[in-house]
């Protein structure tokens, strides 16, 4: 584990205000709205950034230790070795004064919830024991008021995503009770004329699933204003992926057009990650790429309230298709795909 001061150190050195500052200067950009959509301005830049941050930045990684002390059933996450360095709420402050400088509109990702909302690495750590009765949803609620009660009225934040890619263990009755509970701590602070909430489906194999539940059982959609379902649409992960060709990743993108066509929803996530067969299936690789980007673009301009590309700077040198300047320079995110795209949003690395 590193020590609070070289944690204190990449937080303060990672992403700066000229990172922001590139990203505003960049692309497309677009009107500040709760929906991001178009401006009339091309060429001025991206208009958000999806900023990720786990609890503990909120809370500090000890916060539940005093909840466990009224709550003993919970006793098993004593044992979790919750070995992160928080609270640091003054990185999100600083981060969203350079947004509101340079004209940014930011989402708020709650990207590692208070005992995780799954056992993978993006919650902060991988845990190969992880269940779902160890996310510690009452403490995640307490995390998203800290939040919108500290940036309320902040006139760069336009969204809040209130966990990240929960696993598919989560029964998706308690993943929307927790939606339902989130949405209005939100909105005790938020209200909806001023900031979307983005609820997080991750795959599209569940959102039938939890669309029936959220709009039938919950009256989710009617209830609350201003509300979007979160999906990310990757192509790179799991073995059926690395089975198809490229023809078959554009296709896929096709049916994620229909999808997006009928639920309000945003791409929180995305990329150009090809596995090596579709890659392998194109003259060069340079083509592949610029296939692919176009065909989401074209896509993900149908979703109601936008979408986020992962990630800003990612690995340029060994995974390009994850790091949206390489992608830029390279041409295989076009600027002509990205004008007529509905969005161009990009997210700045997590704290």
């Amino acid at each position: 584990m590193l020590d609070k001061l070289k944690w204190e150190a990449h937080r303060a050195t990672f992403i700066l205000e000229d990172d922001f500052r590139n990203i505003r200067s960049m692309g497309r950009s677009l009107k500040r709205a709760c929906r991001w959509a178009p401006c009339a301005a091309a060429g001025a830049g991206f208009n958000a950034v999806r900023i990720p941050f786990g609890y503990w930045i909120v809370t500090g990684p000890a916060a539940h230790l005093a909840m466990l002390l009224l709550r003993p059933r919970n006793s098993h996450n004593l044992a979790s070795g919750e070995l992160y360095v928080g609270p640091g709420l003054d990185f999100l402050d600083r981060a969203l004064m350079w947004c509101q400088r340079l004209g940014l509109q930011v989402l708020l990702d709650l990207h590692g919830a208070p005992g995780g909302e799954s056992g993978e690495r993006p919650c902060g750590r991988e845990r190969k024991d992880w269940r779902w009765e160890h996310w510690r949803l009452d403490e995640s609620i307490e995390a998203l008021k800290i939040i919108s009660r500290r940036f309320q009225g902040h006139p760069a934040v336009s969204g809040i995503a209130v966990c990240n890619e929960p696993s598919e263990k989560v029964p998706a009755d308690v993943l929307c009770q927790f939606y339902d509970e989130a949405v209005r701590a939100i909105r005790a602070y938020m209200p909806p004329d001023e900031v979307s909430i983005m609820l997080p489906v991750y795959r599209t194999e569940r959102l039938d699933e939890i669309w029936r539940l959220w709009t039938r059982a919950f009256d989710g959609f009617a209830r609350h204003a201003n509300v979007a379902f979160d999906l990310h649409l990757y192509h790179c992960f799991g073995a059926w992926w690395r089975r198809q060709g490229l023809g078959s990743h554009l296709r896929m993108t096709k049916r994620h057009r229909k999808i997006l066509r009928r639920v309000p929803a945003v791409v929180g996530e995305w990329s150009l990650a090809l596995p090596d067969r579709a890659l392998a299936q194109s003259d060069t690789k340079d083509q592949a790429y610029k296939a692919f980007a176009a065909a989401q673009l074209d896509a993900y301009g149908h979703a109601s309230h936008g979408w986020f590309f992962w990630n800003w700077c990612d690995s340029p040198d060994h995974h390009p298709g994850w790091d949206a300047r390489t992608c830029i320079q390279r041409h295989w995110l076009a600027q002509a795909d990205l004008c007529k795209s509905g969005a161009s949003l990009i997210p700045a690395g997590g704290v």
